[in-house]
């Protein structure tokens, strides 16, 4: 019986129901969204974050790196050099917090850190100073070896243009599948749906490079780094998020909200980096497209690329599952068909009608005699 022919107030306690089941899902995720960023973001904890405690003397600076280890729930790691220099270029270079430079015979010792790192480095490199010289008796000053850009206060902008182009992203091909169909039915279709998201990604790249960059002079870093970040990141997304759309259809979006929305944003050190993050989400952060993108693109914009194969790696390790996904359900789509119902299929995936599984038979031919 078609729903039209049901009273009106039939359809009414379907509609009633499927809304029931509507709101049940939409407060489960955002019950999930509470429970993960605050677990994640609410207090932030430091553990092992690594710092370099530099003196003329290697005893000097021993004693100190010990009295730093010591601590209770390990919250720095900390190591030791001679060489000043050096361990200044290590937070240049993104591989340590800060440099605590330790002389006895100096009432003020140096403290070296990057505000363009994410802003609970900063902090947790400035209280340990403030220990440490403490106990010496003396000051510290303050040296900021990357400054953020002048719309980057705290170095989170990063994050939030990730965040920004990772809604879009997984939004494309969700939205795509409500318009069109959930996956495509021919090659054709498939074709001309990544194409999609290939130029979608690239404009997304380079809008949000040239917004966060030029217009709203938050990011520093060349340009065209930005927005090829921006861009692999989209990528990436969209074409797993419709890979995932093609093999569950609307259910999808509840994967890519647990993947990208729940686990993904506070798992990926923009506001506070791994270091600071509970033990589960510091594993899982750098492994996801936001925090690959969200450490390419701080890495781009402040560190001048010194550590960009991870995050690639990453990105490219998504994308080439979501082309898996599409090319196996593509295959399940299409094996088996007629040459009727090719054109048939060709014709309907051309003007967006819901493509179907087909069943795996050989055409039937009849055996009667005339």
């Amino acid at each position: 019986m078609s729903t039209q022919s049901l009273p009106a107030s039939a359809e009414e306690r379907a509609h009633f129901r499927h809304a029931v089941v509507l709101a049940g899902f939409v407060l489960i995720v955002q019950c999930l969204i509470s429970i993960f960023y605050i677990w994640s973001l609410g207090n932030p904890t430091p553990h092992k974050v690594h710092i370099i405690v530099a003196s003329r003397h290697e005893g000097n600076a021993g004693y100190i790196a010990n009295q730093l280890n010591a601590q209770t729930d390990h919250p720095v790691r900390a190591t030791i050099t001679t060489n000043q220099q050096w361990a200044q270029q290590q937070v240049k270079d993104n591989k340590a917090a800060g440099v605590y430079v330790f002389n006895p015979l100096d009432k003020v010792n140096d403290l070296y850190y990057a505000t363009a790192q994410p802003s609970g480095n900063r902090d947790v490199v400035e209280q340990v100073g403030a220990k440490v010289a403490a106990k010496a008796h003396t000051t510290i000053r303050g040296h900021d070896l990357v400054p953020t850009a002048a719309q980057d206060k705290r170095g989170i902008v990063p994050f939030y243009l990730v965040l920004g182009l990772i809604i879009g992203s997984y939004l494309l091909p969700t939205m795509l599948g409500t318009l069109t169909s959930p996956r495509a039915s021919t090659w054709g279709g498939v074709g001309w749906r990544l194409g999609v998201f290939v130029i979608f990604s690239a404009i997304a790249g380079i809008l949000g490079a040239w917004l966060a960059r030029d217009v709203l002079d938050a990011l520093n870093g060349p340009f065209w780094g930005l927005a090829a970040v921006g861009a692999g990141l989209s990528l990436s997304v969209s074409t797993f998020a419709y890979g995932l759309t093609s093999l569950l259809g609307p259910a999808a979006l509840a994967v890519n909200l647990t993947l990208f929305v729940i686990l993904g944003n506070p798992s990926a050190g923009g506001a506070f980096g791994y270091d600071l993050l509970p033990g589960f989400m510091h594993d899982i952060g750098p492994f996801l497209p936001n925090g690959a993108a969200t450490d390419a693109m701080r890495d781009v914009a402040y560190f001048h690329g010194t550590d960009l194969l991870r995050p690639t790696l990453v990105l490219l390790a998504w994308f080439i599952l979501g082309l898996w996904l599409v090319y196996m359900v593509s295959i399940n789509t299409l094996i088996g068909t007629t040459p009727d119902q090719v054109a048939e299929i060709q014709h309907e995936d051309g003007f967006g009608l819901v493509g179907q599984f087909v069943e795996h038979h050989a055409p039937h031919h009849s055996n009667d005699s005339a």
